[in-house]
């Protein structure tokens, strides 16, 4: 029940959705006896489509979520394993195609190559099931399961949970797996405007883990804050903020999170 009214609160919440939905609600009143207000809803609407993206709006929202957990440092302790988390990949066009197709936060499953490379006595774990609201055999285990294995990870040092639909089952069921000893400490990869969720996630299912974060949509710098002319992508990046700080809401008031807004 949590991850069916967790999806449709995600959706209906959406900077992008409130925008559209006002238009197309403001469209509708305009054949009825409400045209003037249908003008002013439709008005309205759409001069907040055009601020969300056109104007620096996104990486006031962004930008806090991916500078709260830096980068480690390259000389830190290796680590007893490395954990990513799902989100990477597209397994209906994978099965349609053939290969694995990677989105646009297909970092977190390259990084996980890097280190485990980098850190050769890591366990390697993948966390990711389907995120369909009905039984699916596709999985994002599967398709990382199949990338790894051609960019020439030993499958002997990595497992891979393929049950989770969200990132609390990405903690809960990667705990079940791996069975994380109170002085191990794990890196945990996902894109950086998830991390603070995800730490607060996995901290309080019981992991002592170190922040990697990857796939960046922002500088850190003032450029950010300047006007863009990219309104496809600044308008995904608002939806995914308002995604992750509704769902940091969410998470702590269900008692799933450590902290309203997890830190280092």
């Amino acid at each position: 029940m949590f991850f069916v009214v967790s999806k449709i609160a995600g959706f209906l919440t959406t900077p992008t959705s409130l925008s559209v939905g006002l238009i197309t609600v403001g469209v509708l009143l305009l054949w009825t006896r409400w045209r003037k207000a249908g003008r002013g809803i439709a008005t309205a609407g759409a001069v907040l489509l055009f601020a969300l993206a056109f104007l620096p709006l996104p990486a006031i929202l962004v930008a806090p979520l991916e500078d709260r957990f830096p980068l480690p440092p390259r000389d830190m302790t290796p680590p007893a394993g490395i954990i990513v988390l799902g989100g990477g990949t597209d397994e209906h066009i994978e099965e349609a195609r053939g290969q694995v197709t990677l989105t646009d936060a297909g970092e977190r499953l390259t990084a996980g190559v890097g280190l485990a490379r980098r850190f050769p006595q890591a366990r390697l774990i993948f966390t990711g099931g389907s995120a369909s609201f009905v039984g699916n055999n596709l999985t994002e285990a599967n398709s990382a399961r199949r990338l790894w294995a051609e960019l020439g990870v030993a499958q002997e040092r990595a497992a891979y949970e393929d049950r989770s639909r969200n990132t609390y089952e990405n903690a809960i069921f990667t705990r079940d797996l791996v069975q994380p000893k109170p002085k191990e400490t794990w890196l945990l990869v996902t894109s950086a405007m998830h991390m603070p969720r995800s730490m607060g996630i996995f901290r309080k299912a019981g992991f002592t883990v170190i922040a990697y974060p990857t796939d960046y949509r922002t500088l850190g710098n003032a450029r950010d804050f300047m006007p863009s002319l990219d309104a496809s992508r600044a308008m995904r990046n608002l939806d995914t903020a308002a995604h992750e700080w509704t769902g940091l809401v969410g998470y702590w008031l269900t008692g799933k999170t450590d902290a309203l807004f997890p830190a280092p």
